[in-house]
């Protein structure tokens, strides 16, 4: 199995480097996909979970935003109160069969120890933004380390062109 986690802040190349590895014939699957099918049963559409509205409070999630729900939902609610790897164990029951793999949303450590215990590589990606604030929730805390870094700064094809680059040399 070929397997690539990616970790990176908001705004970071993480979708654009997995679109790019499904070009190569990786199956994208993000760690928060059930976390997500749950909200989309709420209701909300795909830009409210996906797109360019998670950021927009929702009368229907009592003011609060997609993004917050989604954090909350997957860490106070799953990791603290079911289990610290409920969405690890959701995400494997339906990723192991397939024979390549990236996940573009790798928050945590246990997450990224579990990608390398299966012979996978975590790269995260970083886009200097400016001089804004780090992120505070836990989820975006990303308080561990990767096996490869790359740094955004250029085009999305020159994106695309050092994640490939770097699997290849990292053998994957």
């Amino acid at each position: 199995m070929r397997l690539v986690g990616i970790c990176g802040y908001s705004g970071s190349g993480k979708s654009i480097a997995a679109a790019a590895l499904r070009q190569d014939g990786f199956h994208v699957y993000p760690m928060a996909q059930v976390l997500k099918n749950m909200l989309r049963a709420f209701g909300l559409s795909e830009a409210q979970v996906c797109g360019d509205q998670k950021a927009v409070e929702l009368d229907l999630l009592g003011g609060k935003t997609p993004r917050h729900a989604m954090q909350t939902l997957g860490t106070e609610w799953g990791r603290d109160l079911i289990s610290h790897d409920v969405w690890l164990k959701a995400w494997w029951t339906k990723v192991k069969h397939i024979p390549a793999v990236v996940c573009d949303d790798v928050r945590f450590g246990n997450e990224a120890e579990f990608i390398r215990a299966q012979g996978g590589r975590i790269i995260k990606i970083h886009r200097p933004l400016g001089s804004g604030a780090l992120p505070q929730h836990p989820s975006e805390q990303l308080a561990f380390r990767p096996d490869i870094e790359i740094v955004n700064v250029g085009t999305v094809p020159e994106l695309e062109h050092k994640v490939r680059q770097a699997l290849v040399n990292a053998g994957v």
